[in-house]
């Protein structure tokens, strides 16, 4: 099942549309996604507005490559020729393009999870929230009257397992996926990870997943806000951490920085083995891999600024 442009669709719902990028906003809400999502993708040319337009046009190509790829690696909803499933596809083809401004109007395919587009929409959503709890307090504007602090965790994982989310080993040498083990056990114990910070006012915590040399790469990204008056911050496990980066007082661009590395896009999501992004968006399913608290859970904060790329 190759994408092919000319006839992707055969059951008669038409071929993808031609996009014809434009403007590139240039506001921190649609930088911190240019960050987040064409950086890792493109390299650090991404964070200049010039090569943009043409970045968007090519990863609208990748990204339909890649939906056709998870549709032959059977991904559900995805896979098959039956008339919803290929509505569903053309959706997918078709996802309203983000960091550039097109003329075009569809919708967007909301697969959040995986299309590199929607995925932007999301962290300029998360960075809303963040950074209206930072600087409300100020009128909006930096310095902050808060202390910002970052912490990112990564750890490798054998894709299979013969312990359970309860630490049991199972028995007669069996083996179980490890990822839906390891996102159960970070939702039922992030709570805990934040919990004995002094002066804590918000968290926001998510996971980060790649694939590297045969394992699965399981990170954990936090952003913490708290009082300046506090006892500074300080791990217990600095030394083995992936960064750690703490803020006193932070401007507006520190904070869109932490949100950028943050809800950075995983490449192999793109890149990667298409079976092995199945078995991620299955271990998954119906799981929320983020969570906010305290002043970060502000639910209006998304119709500060409006999206100059909106979707339908």
């Amino acid at each position: 099942m190759n994408y092919n442009p000319a006839h992707p669709c055969p059951q008669g719902t038409g071929t993808p549309v031609a996009f014809t990028p434009g403007d590139v906003p240039r506001r921190y809400p649609d930088v911190v996604r240019r960050l987040a999502v064409l950086v890792p993708l493109f390299g650090i040319q991404a964070a200049r507005v010039e090569p943009v337009p043409r970045m968007t046009l090519k990863l609208v190509g990748r990204w339909r490559h890649r939906v056709m790829e998870l549709a032959e690696a059977g991904l559900p909803g995805m896979a098959g020729d039956d008339p919803k499933v290929w509505k569903a596809r053309k959706y997918a083809l078709d996802c309203l393009p983000a960091f550039a401004i097109v003329p075009q109007r569809t919708r967007c395919c909301r697969l959040r999870e995986v299309c590199p587009f929607c995925w932007a929409r999301e962290v300029r959503e998360t960075w809303l929230k963040i950074d209206k709890a930072f600087f409300a307090p100020t009128g909006g504007k930096g310095p902050s009257a808060y202390d910002l602090v970052e912490v990112g965790r990564d750890m490798s994982l054998s894709p299979l397992v013969n312990r359970d989310r309860h630490g049991r080993v199972l028995p007669d040498d069996q083996k179980i996926e490890a990822l839906p083990e390891v996102f159960a056990l970070w939702a039922a114990k992030r709570r805990s990870h934040v919990a004995e910070i002094e002066g804590l006012l918000a968290s926001f915590q998510t996971i980060h997943i790649g694939f590297e040399d045969g394992k699965w790469r399981f990170g954990r990204r936090s952003i913490l806000l708290i009082d300046h008056r506090a006892v500074p911050y300080e791990p217990s496990d600095r030394a083995a951490l992936r960064y750690f980066h703490r803020s006193q007082l932070p401007n507006r661009r520190a904070v869109l920085l932490a949100v950028a590395r943050a809800c950075r896009y995983p490449t192999f999501l793109l890149r990667g083995d298409a079976g092995l992004v199945v078995r991620y968006l299955a271990a998954r399913k119906g799981r929320k891999l983020s969570a906010m608290t305290g002043k970060f859970r502000n639910g209006k904060a998304g119709a500060v600024i409006p999206d100059p790329t909106p979707h339908t």
